[in-house]
């Protein structure tokens, strides 16, 4: 704002005037936080789903350590959206209602050793979504199997489509540790692969009723050294996308059309 004179007194005059900025107080960017990339690639059955997620890691002179929960609400959203993207019409009706039981989980002989160490871990997330996923129940109050025909007519009762025995064969395993930039030769990332297969039968009568497949690929950046919970996370984030992936897959198999018998 500046005055000036006149013959009247004083005059008022407004001029827009730029804020001073002392140099001392001016705006300096904070540097950028360690990043960790983290992909999920699920294409065990035809909707080929692929999540792509980054997660921020902690700031230079903190613990580095990749921390879960921020990351799973990222893909938790990823896959609703890819989930609606994929979903049946409103008219399909309501989802059937199926019985599953896990006998066991093995792996090819091809595997390597380091594979070993995984199966436990895909059982264990297996009979976790088995036991939780909203399609799947229990047979509790249920006939004996062995007595089919009673058995049958208690899962009609129930409104439960069928009773399954599921194996589960892990296909591929495989872990990878590569330098980020080749030319730089310093940050480091590791890529953990999984597939696997399922294999379902009728109970009682044990006919062949589904198989399908389930894989993920994970990718971390470890920093310039590889710890014990980075490669820990990485694998428990690969077995719950190939789990998940398959029983997407398992659940689409049994929802098609029954085959009409032979004549």
């Amino acid at each position: 704002m500046t005055a000036v004179g006149s013959a009247a007194g004083v005059v008022v005059v407004d001029v827009p005037v730029a804020p001073r900025v002392e140099p001392h107080k001016a705006y300096t960017p904070k540097p950028p936080r360690a990043r960790t990339a983290i992909a999920i690639t699920n294409s065990g059955h035809q909707r080929r789903v692929i999540v792509v997620a980054v997660y921020h890691g902690a700031t230079s002179g903190h613990d580095g350590s990749v921390r879960a929960p921020a990351l799973l609400r990222t893909i938790a959203v990823a896959a609703a959206v890819c989930g609606l993207l994929v979903a049946r019409p409103a008219d399909a009706g309501k989802p059937k209602r199926y019985h599953i039981d896990l006998i066991e989980v093995t792996g090819v002989a091809t595997l390597p050793p380091e594979a070993a160490g995984v199966l436990p871990l895909v059982e264990a997330e297996w009979r976790k979504v088995l036991a939780a996923h909203p399609q799947l129940v229990t047979l509790a109050g249920a006939p004996d199997p062995s007595a089919a025909k009673p058995f049958k007519k208690w899962l009609t009762k129930k409104k439960i489509a069928g009773a399954f025995r599921m194996n589960v064969e892990v296909t591929a395993y495989e872990e990878e540790l590569d330098d980020k930039d080749v030319t730089v030769n310093q940050e480091k990332r590791l890529t953990v692969r999984l597939a696997l297969r399922t294999f379902g039968e009728t109970i009682p009568d044990r006919v062949m009723a589904f198989a399908a497949e389930g894989s993920a690929t994970i990718k971390v950046d470890v920093g310039k050294k590889l710890r014990p919970a980075d490669r820990a996370y990485a694998i428990k984030t690969a077995v719950e996308g190939a789990v998940a992936d398959a029983m997407t897959a398992s659940l689409e198999k049994l929802a098609l059309p029954l085959p009409k018998p032979k004549k």
